[in-house]
């Protein structure tokens, strides 16, 4: 929708979608934490999630209720089974896989978006992008050479990574392509619902229960205060506000762009690791943020120059 009001102008969404990244790089801290069994995790943090963000959802039904109808709710059906499907293979992946290995992996997206986007919106990488691309991947090979431990123990966690970036890109297509709902309440919400049934559904397949619950016989088991903190923290910072804001920048920003800054992630992590879990980040992180931000540097300040005389989008409040 269209409006007479100025528009957040280029740095400030990216400052927006950097907030989402750095509450998304606390994930990995959350998980770590948690015992929950992996369907379930996944499932909670976007059940709980949904729940929590259901009064704006409402609220914004109301105002736009002429113009949502089960069109707009099936088109959240698909982002929101690759959603859950990522989680699930994000949690098991990282769980048997070394960190460094899965956040290496995670990183590698912006190689696998630019194909996502010309499939689906035939939407070709600009100059500016490709160069930008490059320099933010030299960064995460340069931690990777450093970080990275290849051998037949982490094999399985690594491919299973793998496949959850490529669900990762193209549910993150998928909020570009569904970038005409008026506000992004309407479609997050109901996404993050369709997602966190997905996951139940699929632990009930393989028979999930919680774990590390004494006595625990159903999943309506409570939860001790400990576990309970983690997995609600991982449906608020992460999900509620870091995959929010990452879907608002598709449609705010250009997919590489988001795909390239989200990189930064790495940075982020590797910061949290130190502060929260005592893991003193390598000499060659300092070396693979240097490229990082230039890359980043260079799609932004691409994607500025290209809007700039275009007038902005904006969603309505």
């Amino acid at each position: 929708m269209m409006s007479d009001k100025a528009g957040p102008s280029t740095w400030m969404k990216v400052f927006l979608l950097l907030c989402g990244i750095v509450a998304c790089a606390s994930a990995s801290i959350y998980i770590k934490k948690s015992s929950e069994n992996d369907y379930l995790l996944a499932a909670w943090r976007l059940l709980l999630a949904s729940i929590l963000m259901s009064p704006m959802f409402f609220a914004k039904l109301r105002k736009h209720r002429s113009w949502f109808d089960r069109r707009h709710l099936r088109a959240t059906m698909l982002p929101g089974i690759l959603l859950g499907l990522h989680f699930i293979s994000w949690i098991i992946g990282l769980r048997l896989t070394l960190v460094a290995n899965a956040n290496l992996i995670v990183n590698m997206a912006p190689v696998a978006m630019p194909f996502f986007l010309l499939a689906v919106l035939n939407e070709h990488l600009n100059r500016a992008e490709k160069i930008g691309t490059i320099c933010a991947m030299i960064g995460v090979v340069c931690m990777g050479f450093s970080d990275y431990h290849a051998d037949m123990q982490h094999l399985k966690g690594d491919m299973i990574c793998f496949l959850s970036m490529l669900l990762f890109c193209y549910y993150l297509v998928l909020a570009r392509l569904n970038s005409h709902f008026p506000s992004v309440w309407l479609y997050i919400t109901p996404l993050y619902f369709v997602g966190g049934v997905t996951c139940l559904l699929a632990g009930a397949l393989v028979g999930a229960r919680p774990m590390n619950q004494p006595g625990a016989e159903s999943w309506l088991a409570l939860y001790t205060p400990y576990e309970s903190t983690w997995i609600l923290l991982l449906a608020v910072v992460p999900t509620l506000i870091g995959h929010s804001l990452l879907n608002y920048s598709m449609k705010h920003l250009r997919g590489q762009t988001v795909g390239v800054i989200n990189q930064s992630q790495t940075i982020f992590a590797g910061l949290m690791a130190y502060f929260f879990l005592g893991e003193a980040p390598r000499a060659m992180l300092y070396v693979a943020a240097v490229f990082l931000i230039g890359g980043v540097v260079i799609v932004v300040q691409a994607d500025r120059n290209k809007n700039s005389a275009q007038p902005e989008e904006v969603e309505t409040a």
